[in-house]
């Protein structure tokens, strides 16, 4: 089901390359939604999913009506992730309890998985995997792994201490184009196969809170720009925004679509290039 936003965005990207002699982007308004959120996440339908500070997740469809709110399970706490890759199985992360719901687009609860029955119990972060399985990142032996619905371990990394120099968790995972993107909260981006095999790493990244993948593109998204890195040329692109967005807490791009939430909007911006 991600495979359509990969597309898209490639589609994005190389008309970005195309027009390489133009840097700026223009933004113009589509609408903007009152609401103190702490997330927001987009499917590849367009449907947009907001997490209210009290855990509600509200969900509007692609003309932006709100149409649907869960608030089933405030007992968990936190939503640490919201995982949208699949809008028909989509993952809630409540990592206080080291536990994932899964939901269908009604928003029907379909599956509780308490991760501590199979002995996960410190898991930092988890995304939807290029089989609907689930990737997750264990903070006790250090390692990337897969599990089922049961949440039974299918295959797991080497320990990340015998690769990195440095303290190593992931807080967001990325599964895209045969590849498993780990961004660090030290600012170094692993990039795995799909068994579990360190195939590349570079340091200095922005961070991690507004970055995407498309096609081995890495996309960093700032209230300036975008800045666009292909890691296999080593080359760097940058467009910037012909406005600068209003001091956001996270951004989502999505084709010609930027969604930006702050301290009290979701601001629905146009894009043009």
């Amino acid at each position: 089901m991600g495979k359509l936003i990969t597309i898209v965005l490639s589609c994005f990207i190389i008309s970005f390359f195309s027009k390489a002699n133009d840097s700026t982007l223009l933004l113009t308004l589509h609408k903007k939604i009152t609401g103190n959120y702490k997330d927001v996440e987009v499917d590849n339908l367009g449907n947009v999913y907001l997490i209210s500070n009290t855990n509600q997740i509200i969900k509007f469809n692609n003309n932006l009506d709100s149409v649907l709110t869960f608030n089933n399970i405030i007992r968990l706490g936190n939503i640490a992730k919201l995982d949208v890759t699949n809008p028909l199985k989509i993952l809630v992360f409540y990592k206080d309890f080291t536990t994932i719901v899964v939901i269908d687009r009604f928003f029907n609860i379909t599956n509780t998985i308490d991760l501590r029955k199979n002995n996960l119990q410190q898991i930092s972060t988890i995304a939807t995997s290029y089989d609907n399985k689930i990737w997750l990142f264990d903070e006790v032996d250090n390692k990337l792994k897969k599990i089922d619905d049961n949440g039974y371990i299918l295959l797991e990394s080497v320990d990340c201490r015998m690769l990195f120099d440095t303290t190593f968790l992931p807080l967001k995972i990325i599964d895209d184009n045969g590849k498993i993107y780990l961004a660090n909260t030290t600012q170094t981006i692993a990039i795995f196969d799909y068994y579990g095999a360190l195939k590349n790493k570079y340091n200095n990244t922005p961070s991690y809170t507004n970055l995407q993948v498309a096609n081995n593109q890495i996309l960093y998204i700032t209230e300036a720009g975008i800045t666009f890195y292909n890691y296999f040329l080593h080359k760097f692109f940058v467009k910037k925004f012909d406005n600068s967005l209003f001091s956001p807490k996270k951004i989502v791009l999505l084709t010609n679509k930027l969604y930006c939430i702050t301290e009290l909007f979701l601001y629905v911006w146009n894009v043009l290039y």
